[in-house]
């Protein structure tokens, strides 16, 4: 049977490929577990390093994907993975173009160029007696713009939305011995319409690749709720186990020194658990403290991090705890110099850390779910996460109509699924407080629905979506009566939203508008490329003056660059758009970061770190010669 193009069907996702569900580990023991590195588990086989590569710039030259899944005469040469192709310089594996509005091909919904630039990836690995009778998951944590995956010469998934994870059962593909995988990947698919963000376009297996072996019941998702009392001194831990099939599970709550608050057994009939505690430590971004919820089921050690707090909207303010709070945001890619929009962990874990050091609370995850490990970073060091959608039409902007697939029922099913991917990925995580639809993709019934998913989710889910509140904006300001001005709020999102609208704009059109009762968030505004931003204190005097003034998120934390040079790892010389040949790009325009791209601090973070500290300090008389400290 001929194989489907399933990179041009609307309906045809995920083939072969597992449910989304929370993002976790499994560990074979609970000393490996509590070591909260995946690296050291006894389940998990990595599959990153060096993979045989061919490229092509036209997947029709070579015959479509089929052939390129069975032939043997490749002329494969060699990659890192996880990283974009384009940025395995010295191989000439495509260009890196830099693009921030235009799509990189004709916008002729929902169709590709059939000359459509194609990588082909491939490795063995061996597989023992140890893991007869078990289930063997095959984990891509992204793949740009889509993959089939062929297992031992055998087609077994295929899988787009380049930013979210897709999972394989490859257990009846798999022999005892040598198997090999071959991973077809394409730089475009009809799902690349809806990724047309600002940055880089670029390729390949940019995210973790790594199997997991687990027996064939297992846990397969948790659902986590913890919640504190009205009196925000006791609290309530409710969780919902997905099982594989009838297994009990085990289960211990740690508190934040590591000692046993509860335990007990969930019995096979069982799907769902509650803990309540008489006091409680509360999770926020100045205090956050962390409970472990540790599960056990069939010789696996899951474990899960728990925060209670509380985020909330009142009286059109944001308060979290009981307590006023204010964004003090950036927006954030996964990129890297030399590797891509690859993450290394480390490398997240500094940026979070340069965050933590200038008084940076929130960030936004521009635009569309970063590395899942960078929730639970962002867990233990306490910064506020708004998750955003991998969702981005701007390019239909151009054309002349933004709203053109988001107002489709035809689209419908592809905003569905990428609400559903990003939700479940990270829906434990208690960092998380906001849930974007998305960015630049204007507005219509598709959003609406991802808006619902969200609230069916977590009914009291703070939504966020800037293209509909600018488009209500737009409508105000046309509006002719009273009755018209009053229709300014958007009914399927729970904050008010705006890119860089004027501080007089933020006081009349929001802050003092009667007909407003959402709080604003300003969720880029500030623009920090060359000498910016420079107008942060003017933005803060108002944020500060006004409760219902959220905050707001500097558009961005990284320039982004491409290392080149013959000492591109010690002495770069860094390069932007427009410097490798690409006829489609837009300069230099991607240098608008807060950080240089090896994350030294521009002179932009200092401003920003002295404008948004917890504090003001005031002379008080030439005479006193004091200060007032508030």
């Amino acid at each position: 049977m001929e194989l489907r193009e399933y990179h041009k069907s609307m309906t045809d996702l995920h083939v072969g490929c597992e449910a989304p569900t929370a993002y976790f580990i499994p560990y074979g023991s609970a000393e490996t577990c509590r070591s909260d590195h995946r690296g050291e588990s006894e389940c998990v086989r990595s599959l990153c390093g060096t993979w045989r590569f061919f490229f092509s710039p036209s997947l029709a030259a070579e015959g479509g994907v089929e052939r390129l899944g069975h032939r043997d005469d490749l002329n494969f040469g060699s990659i890192s993975v996880p990283m974009s192709w384009q940025f395995d310089l010295e191989k000439g594996y495509d260009t890196p173009d830099y693009i921030n509005k235009k799509y990189p091909f004709p916008v002729d919904p929902p169709r590709v160029p059939e000359e459509n630039p194609v990588g082909v990836y491939e490795r063995e690995f061996f597989l023992g007696e140890d893991c007869a009778g078990k289930s063997v998951y095959l984990t891509f944590e992204g793949v740009d713009s889509c993959f089939y995956l062929f297992v031992n010469g055998e087609f077994t998934a295929y899988s787009q939305v380049s930013h979210c994870i897709s999972e394989a059962d490859i257990t009846e593909r798999l022999v005892r011995g040598v198997n090999r995988l071959r991973v077809v990947v394409l730089k475009w698919c009809e799902g690349s319409y809806l990724e047309d963000q600002d940055k880089f376009r670029l390729s390949g297996i940019f995210r973790e690749v790594y199997l997991k072996i687990r027996p064939r019941v297992h846990l397969a998702d948790a659902d986590l709720l913890a919640v504190p009392d009205e009196g925000l001194v006791g609290g309530r831990l409710s969780v919902s186990l997905t099982l594989t099939g009838r297994a009990e599970v085990a289960y211990t709550l740690l508190g934040p020194n590591g000692q046993e608050e509860a335990a007990g057994v969930c019995g096979e009939e069982q799907t769902s658990f509650a803990i309540s505690l008489d006091r409680v430590a509360l999770w926020s971004d100045e205090s956050p403290t962390l409970y472990w919820l540790e599960l056990v089921c069939n010789g696996e050690y899951i474990r899960f991090p728990v925060g209670f707090r509380r985020v909330e909207i009142r009286d059109g303010i944001v308060w979290i705890n009981g307590a006023k709070v204010k964004a003090k945001g950036v927006n954030r890619h996964d990129s890297d110099p030399r590797l891509g929009n690859t993450a290394p962990y480390d490398r997240m874990l500094r940026e979070l850390l340069i965050l933590k050091a200038n008084h940076i609370n929130l960030l936004r995850t521009a635009h569309y779910p970063n590395d899942p490990r960078l929730p639970g970073l962002c867990d233990r060091l306490g910064i506020y996460v708004c998750a955003e959608c991998d969702m981005e039409t701007h390019g239909l902007q151009l054309v002349g109509n933004w709203s053109l697939l988001t107002d489709d029922p035809a689209w419908e099913g592809e905003y569905l699924d990428r609400a559903v991917r990003m939700f479940e990925r990270d829906k434990n995580h208690p960092c998380v407080v906001m849930w974007s639809v998305g960015n630049e993709s204007g507005v219509g019934q598709n959003h609406v629905r991802m808006s619902e998913y969200f609230h069916s989710r977590m009914p009291n889910a703070i939504v966020h979506s800037e293209d509909a509140c600018s488009n209500h904006a737009r409508l105000y300001f046309r509006a002719e009566t009273e009755e018209e001005r009053a229709k300014i709020e958007c009914d399927y999102v729970d904050i008010e939203s705006r890119m860089y609208p004027r501080v007089d704009e933020c006081l009349d059109i929001y802050v003092n508008n009667p007909h407003i009762t959402k709080p604003l968030f300003l969720c880029e505004y500030c623009h920090a490329m060359g000498n910016g931003p420079g107008d942060l204190e003017r933005y803060w005097k108002e944020i500060y003056s006004h409760d219902s003034f959220f905050g707001g998120c500097v558009w961005e934390l990284c320039d982004h660059a491409v290392a080149t040079g013959s000492a591109r790892y010690a002495h770069p010389i860094y390069r932007y758009g427009g410097d490798f040949g690409e006829p489609l790009h837009n300069d230099n325009y991607c240098v608008d970061g807060l950080l240089y791209p090896d994350r030294r601090e521009h002179i932009g973070m200092k401003e920003l770190k002295q404008v948004i500290k917890p504090f003001t300090a005031t002379c008080r008389t030439e005479a006193d010669g004091g200060l007032t400290v508030t």
